[in-house]
């Protein structure tokens, strides 16, 4: 959730949190119904600590949905930042290197520090070349 809040652009903290419950809130509820589901046959459980652990988990997946859908909204929705830190540098990045001609689809060439070995990617083709030599 607090990712996806700081991605976009948009100014106000309320499109913000409006913009994040409508993208990333389905998921957290998704992800929290199907773990209560899968969970339930504990309930039945004859022992103890298998109800037991079932009340933990029931506890466990509420508290997250909880915080992940109603608390940590209004948080952000109250004190969160107002501009993406993360989305003005990646623009600025994107600016300037729109400026001095740095094609932003081209290939990217990359090294590994564990040994010599060198890779390009090319967009266009959706091809990969490896070479690697051994030291």
């Amino acid at each position: 959730i607090v990712i996806r809040y700081y991605e976009p652009l948009q100014p106000p903290r309320r499109t913000k949190v409006i913009d994040t419950l409508e993208t990333m809130g389905a998921s957290v509820f998704v992800g929290g119904i199907t773990t209560m589901l899968g969970v339930m046959l504990m309930s039945f459980a004859s022992s103890e600590i298998f109800y037991t652990m079932f009340v933990g988990f029931i506890a466990l997946v509420t508290l997250g949905v909880g915080h992940g859908l109603l608390f940590l909204p209004v948080v952000l929705l109250i004190v969160g930042p107002s501009d993406s830190v993360v989305a003005q540098i990646f623009h600025q990045q994107h600016q300037e290197n729109s400026k001095i001609g740095v094609p932003v689809s081209g290939s990217i060439e990359f090294t590994t520090s564990s040994s010599s070995s060198s890779s390009s990617v090319s967009p266009k083709s959706k091809t990969r070349t490896r070479t690697r030599t051994r030291l």
